[in-house]
């Protein structure tokens, strides 16, 4: 267990100094952002029976964004 835990600590410390972790992280925080406003926008126009958690984990982009 103790290996697992610093090889964790190396690979996220290489992913988060180095300037494209910060990249992808980034555009994944803009893209989870953009996926939720739009759901918000879509109950603000027209009610819907699905709730909000559902709008926002339906949509391809967050499934894009979220997988590997």
């Amino acid at each position: 267990m103790r290996l697992l835990f610093i090889m964790l600590r190396k690979e996220l410390k290489g992913y988060f100094l180095s300037p494209f972790g910060w990249v992808i992280l980034a555009f994944a925080s803009v893209a989870q952002g953009f996926t939720l406003s739009t759901a918000m926008k879509g109950f603000r126009d027209s009610p819907s029976q699905d709730s909000l958690i559902y709008s926002t984990f339906n949509t391809t982009l967050f499934w894009f964004c979220t997988s590997p």
